[in-house]
C-alpha cells in the first residue's frame, strides 16, 4: 500500500532528486524485457490506452481500518471516561487524581474527546470514500499527451514527450512509476503514478515491465502490446463488482503457493465492508468532454478492448 498523493500531497516546486536521476526512464529505449499489464488496463485502442491508478487496488483497507476505529475509539473514551467517574465518585480512590480532577477529566474526554477524534477519523475516511471509485489514467499516443486524474477530482495533462520519468521511492521502501511535469526552470509542478508498485530493490526492476508495456504502446502502437491484454477492468461506468474484485484480487497472487491464495483471499473478504463504502460512496470519474474531443475513436478500431469483451 502505498498512499502518497491521497493522504499527502507529493511534493512539487522543487528540482529532480538524486534518485530520480539514477533511476530516469527513456521513452526512446526500448527494454527487453517480458511485457506486464498487471490488470491495470481499463480500456485500450488505437487512440489512447486507459490505465487505474495506484490506490484502486488497496481502496477499502484504510476505510476498513477507519471504521473499526468509529467502533473502538467511543468504547475506549468511555471505558476512561467511566473510570475517572469512579475515582470523583470515591468507589475507587486514586492517589493521582482528586474527585474535581477526576470529574474535570470525565467531563473533558466525554464531551472532546469522541468529537475530535472522530473528526481526524472522518478526515481520513472522506479519502477514500465520498470521493472517486478510481482515478484513471489516459494515455493519447496520437496526441502525445496523458490526462491523469488526481484525488479531488482535478485532471492534470502532461506531454509524453517533455515529462520525466523514473522509478520514484515512496513511503516503507515502496517503489513507483511516476511521470513529472517540469516548469520552464526544470522544476517538477506535477506527479503521478502508475498502478504498479514494488517493495525492495529487487521488486523494483520488475516495475520496468509494466512501464514497458506502457512505452511500447505510446512509441510502437497498440499491435505491439494487445497480446498482453487477457482481459480489462470492468470500472469505466460501473462500481467493481464483488466476483470480479475476488478475482482480481487472485491475479496478482496466482502463482504464490495456495496457501498465500487463500491468506490475500481472507484479507479481501475481511476488508470488503471498507472497499464496499468507499465505491458504494465514491463517484465513478467521467472524463470531461474537452478530453473526450480529444480522444476519438475509429469505428471499427480492430484493438478496441473494453471490459464488455473479456472473457
Amino acid at each position: 500500500m502505498e498512499y502518497t498523493g491521497l493522504y499527502q500531497k507529493y511534493a512539487i516546486n522543487r528540482p529532480l532528486t538524486r534518485l530520480e536521476l539514477e533511476h530516469a526512464l527513456n521513452i526512446h529505449q526500448k527494454l527487453d524485457l517480458p511485457l506486464a499489464y498487471q490488470l491495470a488496463v481499463i480500456r485500450i485502442n488505437n487512440t489512447y490506452l486507459e490505465l487505474v491508478d495506484k490506490y484502486f487496488r488497496w481502496k477499502g483497507v484504510m476505510s476498513s481500518v477507519l471504521l473499526a476505529c468509529f467502533y473502538i475509539i467511543p468504547i475506549g473514551c468511555a471505558s476512561i471516561a467511566l473510570d475517572f467517574i469512579l475515582i470523583a465518585s470515591g468507589a475507587s480512590p486514586s492517589p493521582y487524581y482528586s474527585p474535581q480532577q477526576a470529574w474535570t477529566q470525565a467531563v473533558l474526554l466525554l464531551l472532546f474527546g469522541p468529537g475530535l477524534i472522530g473528526s481526524a477519523l472522518i478526515w481520513l475516511l472522506r479519502k477514500e470514500a465520498f470521493a472517486l471509485t478510481h482515478y484513471p489514467i489516459r494515455l493519447n499516443r496520437k496526441s502525445r499527451k496523458i490526462f491523469a486524474f488526481q484525488p479531488g477530482g482535478k485532471i492534470v495533462e502532461f506531454d509524453w514527450d517533455h515529462s520525466f520519468f523514473c522509478l520514484g521511492l515512496g513511503k516503507s521502501n515502496t517503489w513507483e512509476i511516476q511521470g513529472h511535469k517540469l516548469d520552464v526552470e526544470g522544476k517538477v509542478s506535477a506527479t503521478f503514478a502508475f498502478s504498479e508498485l514494488a517493495v525492495g530493490a529487487k521488486d523494483r526492476e520488475l516495475l520496468k515491465q509494466h512501464w514497458e508495456f506502457i512505452r511500447r504502446y505510446m512509441e510502437e502502437g497498440p499491435a505491439s502490446v494487445i497480446q498482453e491484454v487477457k482481459a480489462c477492468l470492468p470500472i469505466a461506468n460501473q462500481r467493481e463488482a464483488f466476483c470480479f474484485g475476488v478475482q482480481r484480487n487472485d491475479f496478482y497472487v496466482n502463482s504464490t503457493p495456495l496457501s498465500v491464495r487463500l491468506a490475500f483471499l481472507l484479507i479481501y473478504i475481511a476488508t470488503y465492508p471498507g472497499r464496499w463504502l468507499a465505491m458504494r460512496t465514491s463517484s465513478i470519474p467521467v472524463w470531461p468532454e474537452n478530453v473526450e474531443k480529444q480522444c476519438p475513436v475509429a469505428p471499427g478500431d480492430p484493438y478496441y478492448r473494453d471490459a464488455s469483451m473479456n472473457p
